[in-house]
């Protein structure tokens, strides 16, 4: 504001702390200004904000009343607490600002609310409501949905939206406002908090939230009811999940940038929540990967296809066309998320089971990629079983050298051939061993018989 003066001391202080309210207080205090209204006027701002939010998208409200809570919290840790939190309070149970003239509508409201349940325990919170604050947060969804309703000029109290039929105030609201995106979103937030699952309506909706093109609100609505299996067989529902899933694709290129390159994985995601994978075009989903050659999360697509036939003749087809090792380094790099470890395990075996079996397996190339400890012991077992069985001992006891050495456990300098008969010994010791093996050193079982094989193998001539 002008007239302000802040002294060269004063701005360095302010440039170079990070107490940005000690250098205000300076400045404060030079230009003779009371602090206190200034924090009362930021308050209001923050808290009680009368900004209409006509001509702006959802996401743009979200990103500002997100910058406004986080303003309105740090000013009010600068508070004493008693004195913050009963501020809060008199806004979430008023319709009169205690710490102005205006009037406050349900979105004033709710969001008090919500800065005072997340600056205070639940103690404090249960001690100001008298109330568990289980009922505190029910109340708290009560003014958020109040706060929707508002925004569309649509008439509630409390009291009234409390004692209401939820299911006849959602079929009046899509009756007069279905042709609004935000009345859209307020019904479909509606049915998933009072658990209406009218197949008619959901399709109806699902059909909404398509033509708006609300695709990011749409997974998680997906998400959200794939739990209830009497929406599977509506219409739009898998076609829903095909449009959702596919969705990065439509202005995608190759190569991938970084933001279509993690929103490909998203979608890829999204395929494995999916409830209805026999009603998607999983072949076509396969096919829009490979056209930006994200060939690790194609291959993932082919072998979630349901058919058994059909997916073993795609995904040998897929390998034939393909080197192994660049899909191994894409797994690595596309799959490294922990949701994801599981599934990354299944393809790195289908993918070394290929190579191995149509011998186009070397071990140096491979086994950086591998994680073999994932895959498992008795998958491992039959993969050497099988490269012993072929005289490919040297890649057997490659196999063998590298699942000890990524459990911590390296197996001695010994030959490839002695290697191979003492994993053989082995597995003849499980077998005796009345005990499931998942692996050679999972259980103390087998620890006692690995240590004891490793004997063997040292005294080998």
């Amino acid at each position: 504001r002008r007239g302000i003066k802040p002294t060269l001391p004063c701005v360095r202080h302010l440039y170079f702390c990070t107490d940005i309210h000690a250098a205000a207080k300076e400045i404060t205090k030079i230009n003779d200004l009371d602090m206190r209204k200034i924090w009362d006027t930021l308050l209001e701002k923050w808290l009680c904000s009368n900004e209409a939010p006509a001509d702006r998208t959802s996401e743009m409200i979200e990103k500002t009343e997100d910058e406004a809570f986080k303003r309105l919290v740090y000013v009010l840790q600068l508070q004493p607490t008693d004195k913050a939190f009963r501020i809060l309070y008199e806004c979430a149970t008023s319709t009169t600002s205690p710490i102005g003239e205006n009037q406050l509508t349900f979105a004033h409201r709710s969001r008090a609310l919500k800065c005072l349940i997340y600056m205070a325990d639940s103690s404090t919170v249960e001690l100001l409501f008298r109330k568990p604050i289980e009922k505190v947060r029910i109340f708290l969804k009560a003014l958020i949905y109040l706060s929707e309703f508002e925004i569309l000029n649509i008439p509630y109290t409390y009291e009234s939206f409390h004692k209401a039929p939820k299911e006849g105030v959602i079929r009046g609201l899509w009756k007069n406002h279905s042709h609004d995106p935000k009345a859209v979103k307020l019904v479909t937030e509606l049915c998933l908090e009072y658990q209406v699952w009218d197949a008619q309506l959901w399709n109806c909706v699902l059909q909404k939230l398509l033509d708006f093109n609300m695709i990011d609100y749409l997974r998680k609505v997906l998400v959200a009811i794939t739990g209830i299996h009497s929406l599977w067989q509506i219409p739009n529902f898998s076609r829903a999940w095909q449009n959702v899933i596919l969705a990065p694709f439509h202005s995608a290129a190759y190569p991938p940038s970084p933001s279509v390159l993690e929103a490909c994985c998203a979608s890829f995601k999204a395929l494995l929540q999916c409830p209805v994978l026999g009603h998607l075009d999983v072949t076509g989903i396969a096919k829009k990967y490979l056209e930006l050659q994200l060939l690790a999360l194609s291959l993932g697509c082919l072998w979630l296809i349901p058919q058994l036939e059909k997916r073993d003749q795609q995904i040998k087809s897929f390998l034939a066309s393909h080197w192994p090792q660049k899909i191994l380094q894409q797994i690595q790099e596309h799959m490294g998320h922990c949701e994801l470890a599981c599934f990354a395990s299944e393809i790195r075996y289908l993918v070394l089971e290929y190579a191995i079996k149509d011998k186009n397996f070397v071990a140096t190339e491979y086994l950086p990629y591998l994680k073999l400890q994932e895959i498992g012991a008795d998958r491992l077992k039959g993969l050497v079983k099988y490269l012993a069985d072929d005289n490919r001992l040297d890649d057997a006891a490659a196999l063998i050298k590298e699942y000890h050495k990524e459990a911590g456990n390296p197996v001695s300098d010994q030959s490839s051939s002695d290697v191979v008969k003492v994993v053989n010994m082995f597995y003849f010791f499980s077998i005796i061993i009345p005990h499931r093996f998942e692996s050679p050193i999972g259980n103390k079982w087998g620890h006692l018989t690995l240590d004891f094989l490793r004997h063997i193998v040292n005294v080998l001539p």
